[in-house]
């Protein structure tokens, strides 16, 4: 299903002219960032659903091999930023072969209220996919349109091709905290950089689309 950019089309409607006649940058920066509103700059941690356990390395060997020991830094962080909260726990496993058992210490992580206020479900705009599950740590705006193409027919089709700046806006608190800034360093400089977009965008009763294939 396309993404559905509402154009400013009122102007267009009361001056009489036609919507191709009325683009702009701020037509489209208006129309990007009002799709764009129900969007947030997601945190990856690995895990979509709480509580999460985890087991923790005992020897200095697993803390050195062990995918966990990230993890753990990981959610540590949020544990400190107030996302997260950490209870230590047992299991004991039984060894397939022999009549042994042996206990793993594991980590419980669960969500505070501030974890879950900041928790969001986006429904995915592919079939074949879940929901997307995270922490919102930003929301995006457009800084401003850099250009676009004269609107033109193609195929069919009223399109227009858009370059612009994207910014992190919104940002949260906890998003900003040191320790988690070192633990997910693609999310901060994702938060400090400005981002340079493209899109081809689609004219079609009057509103402005995104095409899914460029």
């Amino acid at each position: 299903m396309q993404k559905l950019i509402a154009a400013a089309a009122s102007a267009v409607i009361l001056s009489g002219c036609s919507p191709t006649e009325d683009v702009s940058k701020e037509t489209f920066k208006y129309a990007i960032n009002n799709q764009m509103s129900q969007d947030c700059l997601m945190l990856n941690t690995r895990d979509s659903d709480f509580p999460v356990s985890v087991d923790v390395p005992q020897t200095e060997r697993e803390k050195l091999i062990s995918i966990n020991s990230d993890r753990i830094a990981q959610y540590d962080a949020l544990v400190e930023a107030g996302l997260l909260t950490v209870e230590s726990n047992t299991k004991i496993i039984q060894s397939a072969f022999e009549d042994e058992s042996s206990t793993i210490t594991l980590n419980v992580y669960s969500l505070t209220d501030l974890g879950q206020k900041s928790f969001k479900e986006i429904p995915s705009n592919s079939n074949m996919a879940g929901d997307i599950k995270g922490l919102c740590a930003a929301s995006y705006h457009v800084g401003k349109v850099l250009e676009f193409s004269e609107p033109t027919q193609s195929m069919g089709e009223t399109i227009s091709h858009v370059r612009y700046t994207l910014l992190a806006t919104g940002i949260q608190d906890w998003a900003q905290n040191e320790s988690v800034q070192n633990a997910f360093p693609t999310m901060a400089s994702l938060l400090n950089t400005e981002r340079r977009e493209s899109a081809t965008l689609v004219l079609e009763d009057g509103q402005w689309f995104f095409q899914e294939d460029i």
